[in-house]
């Protein structure tokens, strides 16, 4: 018997053949494990911002990314480029619980085209083969303004209809063409609006300028002593 601490061999009854041999031990209370479940990530548009979710058992979950599973992970940049990416969960651990951490994988999708860059117009002298002229002289490749409003790294080659412009070789006079194209998007920019990619261009033809004729070279005179001696 320990104060009233007893072992009894039912309701009301205490047992008296025993011994009670009372041992010192440690306790030892151990931290809570935790764990983060329920983790996720939709795939991002380019320029947009990750929304990642995520539960842990204890604590608050935060979030930071990476191109790299094993990397170095840090906040998130709207500039990073197209292509997979990895977000981590993290919970840090306390005096009562452990931390917990969690990696999964999303896709920064491909920038999508707002709008094609306008060429600029295009002044040419009349005469000679003008489909050749026009052909050096046109860009054969035009900018993109991509979904954020910003020019992309990448450019779309054009193909311009140089069968339809109009230009008639006849023609004293000034001429103005318009010549159109179809361009074509690289692969890594999108075209999930369905824009069309007709593009044109304006070009100016001036009529052929002649330099004026070279007036005869007047005689040279002779030298001032030759006067004198003819004297």
């Amino acid at each position: 018997r320990q104060g009233s601490l007893a072992l009894t061999d039912g309701p009301g009854f205490v047992a008296s053949n025993y011994v009670l041999e009372f041992i010192e031990g440690l306790l030892t209370v151990d931290m809570a494990g935790n764990d983060i479940y329920a983790f996720r990530c939709d795939d991002v548009p380019y320029g947009g911002q990750p929304a990642p979710s995520a539960q842990a058992a204890f604590g608050q979950v935060s979030f930071s990314y990476s191109q790299d599973p094993d990397g170095w992970f840090g906040p998130w940049d709207a500039d990073n480029a197209p292509g997979l990416w990895y977000v981590k969960a993290s919970v840090e651990g306390t005096h009562n619980y452990n931390g917990a951490e969690a990696v999964t994988s999303f896709t920064v999708l491909n920038e999508q085209l707002q709008a094609i860059v306008e060429p600029e117009a295009l002044y040419l002298s009349a005469g000679g083969d003008m489909e050749t002229s026009l052909a050096a002289a046109l860009p054969q490749d035009l900018g993109i303004l991509n979904n954020r409003g910003l020019v992309s790294q990448y450019r779309a080659p054009v193909w311009w209809d140089l069968g339809s412009t109009g230009y008639d070789p006849f023609v004293q006079g000034a001429q103005v063409l318009t010549v159109r194209g179809t361009a074509a998007l690289p692969e890594e920019v999108g075209n999930d609006y369905e824009l069309p990619l007709e593009v044109s261009v304006k070009v100016y033809i001036n009529p052929s300028m002649t330099l004026p004729a070279e007036e005869p070279a007047a005689p040279s005179l002779p030298p001032v002593d030759e006067y004198l001696s003819l004297s």
